[in-house]
Order: C-alpha cells, then structure tokens, then sequence
C-alpha cells in the first residue's frame, strides 16, 4: 500500500511538471506587446539614422595587391560592420525631455523548436506637445511637431533590419478608458537607403493601438533605454 501511494504522489507530481512546462510552451509561443506613452520625454538621438546613413556611404570594401599578387582588404570599415556596430534599432532609444513619446513595441518567439528566428518591431513618435489631448490630430513632415521612426526585423540579426521615418500621414490621438487609442495612418520612408532592397521598400504604416502611461524608471533596454548590446534592445 506505502509504494502505491508512493506512485500515486509522484504520478501526481509529474502530471504538474509537465502541466507547467506545456503552460511555458504556450506562453513562449504567443506574440508579445508593449504598447504605452512617456510625458517630459524625446528621442534619444532623432537624427540617428541619418547619421547611420553618413556612416554608409562609400563604405564599400576597397582591396590592395600585395607584393606576393595576393589581395588583403583596406578598408576594414565596410558596411556589414557600421551596421553590426551601429543596428538601426538604436533610434527607438528615449530620454528625457521635452514633449511626449508614443511607443508601440511587438516580439515573437517564433517557432519554439527553431534557433533564432525570433522578430521584432518597433514604432516610436516623438511629440512636441507636453500634453496629450482628445482628438489630437497631428500631419507627419513638420519635424519640429512630431517625428515617426519604425523598425522591423529578425531579433537575432539586428544589422539586418529595415527602418526608417514615416515622412507623412497622419496620427490621431482619442481618450480611452485605460489610456489613449492611437491610430497611425503613415509613409516609410527607408532610412539608411543605401540598405534598402525587396525587404525594406517605401511602404504604408498602419496601427491602432491603446498607449498606457508608464513612468521614466519602468524604460527597459527593450523598452527603449540604450543597451550594452543590440540584442538587449531587439529580444524582450
């Protein structure tokens, strides 16, 4: 009888263990998202990308002969790393400052059973409003009123991922019960464009989502405060 009961107890047992472990499975394979506004705060550094852009010009590897007619790269500053050095993911970074930043930020796990085909996406607006008001309506292009930034990409391979400014549209804003609804209608303009190809074209944004307050000290890497390394900023 001492060793049915034994049985039963870790049959009991190993029913729960693999009731959790289902349960983090299924957790691990549903999107995340994270979706809120910050008061007395700006982008980090909003011209990022154009400098990223800078960066890339005529960074195209250049090679010189040897005196054994063998080739060896000059310029070690090639494009693949500005981008492993400088991941256009960076310019979803915020600060403190004037104005108000809207953020919508989306991860997937992706197959669990599959090595790094995590992916991201991230839309940051800057606002230069400090207040946000009930059917706010505000036109992309006056970058003194608002700018839009984007980024989508594999998690794991961050130089890879498309960005850019949304460079017109529209963006309304209305009151909602746990926060404001916000609707993005904009744009992509590609930035850097010297990366662009199939993957990253001009193309139409469109988001709705309800944006929450949080506060300045709840910014994570994922979120947008600046990490040690990109992965920081493209995994949550």
């Amino acid at each position: 009888m001492q060793v049915i009961k034994i049985l039963k107890i870790v049959g009991i047992l190993l029913a729960v263990i693999a009731l959790g472990l289902a349960g983090l499975f299924v957790y691990a394979s549903i999107d995340k998202t994270d979706k809120f506004y910050l008061t007395d705060a700006e982008l980090l550094n909003p011209n990022y990308l154009y400098e990223l852009e800078d960066k890339l010009r005529d960074k195209e590897p250049k090679y010189e002969i040897l005196p054994d007619n063998t080739y060896e790269l000059e310029d070690k500053l090639t494009k693949y790393k500005v981008l492993h050095d400088n991941p256009s993911v960076y310019i979803h970074r915020i600060k403190q400052g004037k104005g108000v930043v809207l953020a919508y930020r989306w991860y997937s796990n992706g197959d669990i059973f599959a090595i790094d085909d995590e992916k991201f996406e991230k839309i940051t607006i800057w606002l230069s409003n400090a207040v946000l008001q009930n059917n706010m309506k505000v036109t992309f292009g006056d970058t003194s009123r608002i700018i839009g930034v984007y980024t989508k990409g594999s998690s794991a391979w961050p130089q890879a991922a498309c960005s850019g400014y949304i460079t017109s549209g529209e963006l309304i804003i209305n009151r909602s019960v746990s926060g404001y609804r916000v609707n993005i209608s904009g744009q992509l303009l590609p930035t850097p464009s010297s990366i662009s190809g199939k993957w990253c074209s001009p193309q139409k944004i469109d988001k709705e989502f309800i944006a929450k307050k949080i506060e300045h000290v709840n910014i994570t890497t994922w979120l947008g405060k600046p990490g040690k390394h990109p992965y920081d900023e493209t995994y949550r």
